[in-house]
């Protein structure tokens, strides 16, 4: 009986508050252990050269005398900065922005989200988009706005219609690879949006999340290098490239957003990991983060092809299935014809992980569509997963 009243008093003593929000929002990764794993994104570990980078680490730690061991400016370390700016002027042809350094490309989001706008604006979206941004939008109570997706990519007279329309204050986009589709924006669509957000006095959030990654040829210049106007925030990310854990992404802003986004971060986290960024200095400075890049360039396109393989067989035994090869990144988009919330139900079932279109919808539909990561897995994994994914399909 004590016991009984010891447990009620402990159950009704339990400190209660009422939220005031609430994320929902589909897991990123297995939340068990799977037997195959199409996770979108993530790259493969197992390559990564690791003695080389605890080289560069041992390198910054040696006779430092505790300069990158004490606090930093909130922008990121000078030496980083300056690599990162050099790298993104002869690879991307982005030049006059600031460069900040992040802890990863969530952090840069929320920022210029934060910062930028207000409850009740509205903010033009991808119809398949970024789902941490749509979560973003909510709890700040910006409206998000989907804007229309074609073959080609968004959808850019449905675009100029929902500007005027909703005065949309910004648009968030991605142009390469776009997420979840892949789909890479021609080069006149991308002056089109630009001209559109100028006409209405718009700012506009460009994702380049996997730049690095595209095989068919060089990658397609960013919105973000015809900025001649200071409206575009561009945002690229280094965990795809190194690790997940690093946590390491850049901002380059138009020079006057700079003050502000550094006085915020300076009561958000203030800093990064000021070892990893000095590392990763000197990784770029040595030439090592080019030579990875090449390898896994290759090791991906490898890893491509066999998810194509399997699919291209299945669909000539008469299995429903219908894909646009991708130019680039890290993942397929792959229509089964088929609910994929139920078709990852099963998958999981069968220790099989994957994404559904539902998970990225900013506008609800049938979800009919997946998002099959295939940098992660060996080409002989990704036939046998996919393989007994497609028996899944009935």
């Amino acid at each position: 009986i004590d016991a009984k009243i010891s447990a009620a008093k402990t159950k009704s003593s339990q400190f209660k508050w009422p939220w005031s929000h609430r994320v929902r929002m589909a897991d990123f990764s297995p939340s068990t252990k799977v037997k195959y794993n199409f996770q979108s994104g993530l790259p493969d570990l197992s390559l990564f050269p690791i003695d080389e980078f605890r080289s560069c680490i041992q390198q910054c730690l040696r006779g430092d005398n505790g300069n990158i061991l004490s606090y930093h400016s909130p922008q990121g370390l000078p030496q980083l900065i300056e690599s990162v700016s050099h790298y993104i002027a002869s690879m991307r042809d982005i030049r006059d922005k600031e460069i900040i350094i992040t802890n990863g490309s969530q952090e840069a989001i929320y920022m210029s989200l934060r910062l930028l706008l207000t409850a009740g604006d509205k903010v033009g979206v991808e119809e398949l988009s970024y789902p941490p941004v749509l979560q973003t939008l909510k709890m700040l109570g910006v409206k998000a706005v989907p804007i229309r997706l074609t073959p080609a990519g968004i959808d850019v007279e449905h675009l100029a219609a929902m500007s005027v329309k909703h005065k949309l204050k910004a648009l968030f986009l991605t142009p390469t690879h776009q997420f979840p589709t892949t789909v890479n924006l021609s080069a006149g669509a991308k002056q089109h949006i630009y001209k559109i957000a100028c006409d209405n006095n718009m700012f506009i959030i460009e994702d380049d999340y996997d730049h690095e990654f595209h095989y068919t040829s060089h990658p397609p210049a960013p919105l973000a290098s015809f900025d001649t106007t200071g409206r575009i925030i561009y945002l690229s990310t280094f965990s795809k490239v190194l690790f997940p854990g690093a946590r390491l992404a850049f901002m380059a802003v138009p020079k006057s957003f700079l003050h502000e986004f550094c006085q915020y971060r300076r009561i958000v986290t203030h800093q990064n990991d000021s070892i990893l960024e000095a590392a990763l200095a000197v990784w770029m400075n040595d030439g090592g983060f080019d030579r990875h890049l090449r390898r896994m360039r290759k090791n991906y396109q490898i890893r491509l092809e066999a998810m194509l393989s399997i699919l291209e067989k299945s669909r000539a035994k008469g299995v429903q299935l219908d894909w646009q090869k991708p130019e680039g990144g890290m993942a397929l988009w792959l229509n089964v014809n088929q609910n994929t919330n139920e078709l990852a139900r099963r998958a999981e079932e069968n220790e099989i992980f994957i994404h559904p279109e539902s998970n990225y919808q900013a506008r609800t539909r049938e979800p009919t569509h997946l998002r099959l990561g295939f940098s992660n897995q060996s080409p002989k994994k990704i036939k046998l997963g996919l393989k007994a994914l497609i028996q899944l399909m009935g």
